[in-house]
């Protein structure tokens, strides 16, 4: 054995700590698993597009700390769109009436972050929407409001009103809203990311959803709920304050494997 032998064994042996501990460490690393419900609820509103998931997420080898998840959402013919969670429904109990009926109380949290454990599974509602919409709808609520509160200044609340959902302004943010409810019929990708603390790559399982003509059609007749929503938020009539109930869908959802 040549002293150039030596020194290459002694180089190797101090790399042998360092290489432990990656070994170590990407065998320690939690590992997620996603099972989704067999159907999914999908929407839009004034709140834009929006996809309720219940999911059971598990974790291996250790517990995990989901940071945030979001949903790439892919048409087959190409368009992709973004939707990021925003809300945590946990099932907290189950009600049951004097007529047998069961009814379950929900704890509605904002998305800050999800601490799954090895033991058991963490059943969640996870709600997403579309980050570009909120911002849309920001800016577009701001500028709407600021422009019925110089209305009504001038005006009764009911004239403030009409004026409001003739102006070009408002035409021009329902032609906004209307162009963000991109659902399609046909098959989408929606891809779940699961970014967990301290690890770079984040956890993705894939599924398939199918959205049918009928589907299109239910969500579609959303927008014509633009205006009474819009009444029923600003004007000061009993008869205009009335509750808006919103079309959902709810297609099959599967695992791609």
């Amino acid at each position: 054995m040549t002293a150039a032998d030596i020194a290459a064994y002694i180089g190797a042996a101090a790399w042998a700590p360092q290489i432990g501990l990656w070994v170590y460490s990407a065998a320690s690393r939690p590992k997620l698993k996603i099972v989704s419900a067999s159907k999914i609820e999908i929407g839009f509103s004034m709140l834009g597009p929006i996809a309720n998931a219940t999911l059971a997420i598990s974790a291996e080898r250790r517990d995990a700390l989901v940071e945030k998840i979001t949903l790439l959402a892919t048409h087959e013919h190409g368009e992709r769109r973004n939707l990021v969670w925003r809300f945590l429904n946990e099932n907290q109990q189950q009600i049951r009436d004097p007529q047998g009926n069961i009814s379950s109380q929900f704890k509605n949290n904002p998305a800050v972050a999800l601490k799954v454990s090895t033991l058991a599974l963490s059943e969640r509602i996870v709600g997403f929407h579309d980050p570009d919409f909120e911002e849309l709808e920001r800016a577009t609520s701001n500028r709407l409001i600021a422009q019925f509160r110089h209305l009504a200044a001038q005006v009764d609340n009911a004239a403030a009103l009409e004026q409001l959902l003739q102006s070009m302004d408002f035409r021009q943010a329902q032609r906004d809203v209307e162009n963000f409810m991109y659902w399609k019929a046909g098959r989408w990708e929606f891809i779940l990311s699961a970014q967990l603390a301290g690890v770079k790559t984040p956890h993705k399982q894939r599924f398939a959803v199918t959205f049918t003509e009928s589907d299109i059609t239910a969500l579609r007749r959303n927008l014509e709920l633009l205006v009474p929503y819009i009444k029923a938020t600003l004007s000061s009539d009993p008869g205009d304050q009335k509750l808006i109930t919103w079309n959902w869908v709810y297609p099959v959802i599967t695992a791609i494997r």
